[in-house]
């Protein structure tokens, strides 16, 4: 089974005019709703990609009043940033491919993390594989439903471009603690940049490579594309090592996640039980905030519990009954699923009570 400002992505109004000042927000253009490809029976040459993305992804992006210079609209570049975690056998398939591609991780973490690494693949319009990644057919070989990753485009070559996004695989917050930061989830990343868009001292890190070459992602949230897109540097010096995840850029992440897992859990709760109170929203996020309270932080775990509390409720809790599980050293995927068990076992005995 990973506040609603997220929802309104609008095309902002300010336009950059020849020769003024850059306004130094990313700017976002929303992408029309498209469906992915089919096998595309009958049709020669196929399409690689939906009409609706195809410029954004491959043609040259829409500059209109920008200060953007003829060489940035000519030499863009697209790449897919992808996870292995996602897409079995994703390095062999890369090799197969015959795109030029490199693991973001360096070392041993990328011969240890091979299967569940981040890799960057540059793409072609031309490519099978560019086709899989946009194409839900029922074939084996579609990517699209596992959402694998994110697309960006750029001046820059692969190597330079992998150099680049190496510094934000792993990452600092404000105490200094590090952690892996896994920005190329697609869902992720769109509320990320939505959420510090116009945030400059945030944003800034995300507008443009060190070298100074704009840069543009192609994200979805699941249901909407957009096209962020970064300002041009000029004269600005921006220090990577001083990059820190903000106490704010994780409640923005955490946020998402909670929102995400809910509606994830409704649908699964609602196969589950058909229990009509799962239609409310917040009556899914209590269930949440009790397995939580409960010990049960595990997604699978929480999903267990919430359905034997639909069928059995207080029965199911701690000094609840005799047939609360109160033994702590028992994993909370056990109890969880030993809860559950007995809860859908028991459930004639219950309604009766």
């Amino acid at each position: 089974m990973d506040n609603d400002f997220w929802e309104q992505i609008q095309q902002p109004s300010i336009q950059i005019a020849p020769n003024t000042a850059v306004t130094k927000h990313l700017e976002v253009v929303p992408i029309s709703y498209f469906s992915p490809l089919d096998q595309q029976f009958g049709r020669l040459p196929k399409k690689a990609v939906p009409e609706q993305v195809e410029s954004h992804l491959f043609g040259e992006l829409d500059f209109t009043g920008s200060t953007t210079s003829e060489i940035d609209r000519s030499c863009l570049k697209t790449f897919s940033i992808l996870d292995a975690a996602k897409v079995r056998n994703l390095p062999e398939i890369l090799e197969a491919s015959g795109l030029e591609h490199r693991c973001l991780f360096t070392g041993n973490a990328a011969r240890e993390l091979a299967n569940v690494a981040p890799y960057a693949v540059a793409l072609t319009e031309d490519s099978e594989f560019t086709r899989r990644l946009f194409t839900d057919s029922g074939q084996p070989t579609d990517l699209w439903a596992c959402e694998p990753g994110i697309f960006i485009r750029s001046c820059i070559e692969l190597d330079a471009f992998c150099q680049h996004f190496r510094k934000f695989t792993r990452v600092r917050d404000i105490q200094g603690n590090w952690f892996y930061f896994r920005f190329w989830e697609r869902r992720s990343l769109f509320h990320y940049l939505s959420g510090i868009s116009k945030k400059t001292d945030i944003a800034k890190y995300w507008a443009h490579t060190g070298s100074g070459n704009k840069l543009h992602y192609i994200l979805s949230d699941g249901s909407n594309w957009a096209r962020f897109s970064g300002w041009d540097r000029r004269d600005e010096v921006i220090s990577y090592s001083q990059f820190r995840i903000t106490q704010m850029e994780i409640d923005l992440f955490t946020s998402y996640r909670k929102k995400a897992f809910i509606n994830k859990l409704k649908a699964y709760l609602l196969a589950e039980t058909r229990d009509v109170r799962l239609h409310n929203t917040e009556f899914v996020s209590h269930l949440c905030d009790i397995a939580k309270e409960n010990g049960y932080t595990i997604e699978q775990a929480v999903a267990d519990f919430s359905v034997a509390y639909l069928y059995a409720g207080n029965y199911v809790l701690p000094r609840g009954s005799a047939h609360a599980d109160e033994n702590v050293k028992i994993h909370q995927l056990d109890r969880a699923r030993s809860m559950k068990k007995w809860a859908v076992s028991n459930i004639k005995t219950l309604k009766s009570t």
